[in-house]
């Protein structure tokens, strides 16, 4: 007498059960929090803009450059696609040997000196899944970054930092 009660049970639970998973739901986690923001979307490449070409030395790698440097929160609407200002700073680095997000190593090569670039980063090429380590930029967030090279060192021939 079980085994046709537990055949019957099967016969209509199973069914049930992957009607229930194949209606399951979508893959987008703003389903499961319907008030979690969407990042912006932004261009899926690293865009590099010329503001201003430089006059002076070329920045190769494994040479440091001195910049000045402002990064924005990314904006779609925002002149420029700049949305809030998160620092402005001078830093020198040698794209490909400092430890730098790798949007800006690559974008910085072949500037010249006096020259300023913009560079809209996508996230794969920023900061990724987890964000900036001090939380001022969201995960999956772009950025956007100007900078202007103010010296270039070749290191072969001087002392660099690292």
């Amino acid at each position: 007498m079980l085994r046709p009660r537990t055949f019957l049970i099967s016969l209509l639970v199973l069914p049930l059960a992957i009607l229930v998973a194949a209606c399951g739901g979508s893959n987008d986690n703003n389903n499961l929090n319907p008030n979690a923001p969407t990042p912006p979307k932004g261009p899926a490449d690293l865009q590099i803009i010329d503001i201003t070409v430089g006059d002076g030395d070329t920045l190769q790698t494994g040479f440091q450059g001195t910049f000045n440097y402002t990064l924005w929160h990314y904006d779609p609407a925002g002149a420029d696609s700049k949305g809030a200002a998160v620092q402005s700073n001078v830093i020198q680095f040698r794209p490909g040997v400092t430890n730098i997000i790798a949007g800006v190593s690559q974008g910085v090569l072949g500037m010249q000196v006096h020259g300023k670039r913009r560079l809209i980063i996508p996230p794969s090429l920023a900061y990724g899944a987890f964000g900036s380590s001090d939380g001022s930029i969201a995960p999956n967030e772009w950025v956007v970054f100007e900078f202007e090279l103010i010296e270039v060192r070749d290191c072969s021939v001087s002392t660099c930092n690292s």
